[in-house]
């Protein structure tokens, strides 16, 4: 469940990573989708490109899992 609302900044500046209750494996490309659309919806469209490029990802790999997401 790896999305903005759960990171922590620390008093350090590193930022943590909690909530780790629904943790499974699955392809990397469902997570960054996941991301993605929250960005989409909570930040600008404009994060959710630079995200987009940070993790080496193109919309043809996020877009299968995209599709199911966006009716969520």
């Amino acid at each position: 469940d790896f999305h903005p609302e759960n990171l922590i900044l620390k008093s350090d500046g590193s930022i943590c990573a909690i909530d780790f209750m629904n943790t499974v494996s699955g392809p990397a490309e469902f997570d960054i989708a996941w991301t993605y659309r929250i960005l989409l919806e909570h930040a600008s469209k404009k994060h959710a490109e630079e995200y987009l490029k940070a993790m080496d990802a193109g919309h043809e790999d996020i877009e299968p899992f995209l599709e199911v997401l966006m009716t969520l």
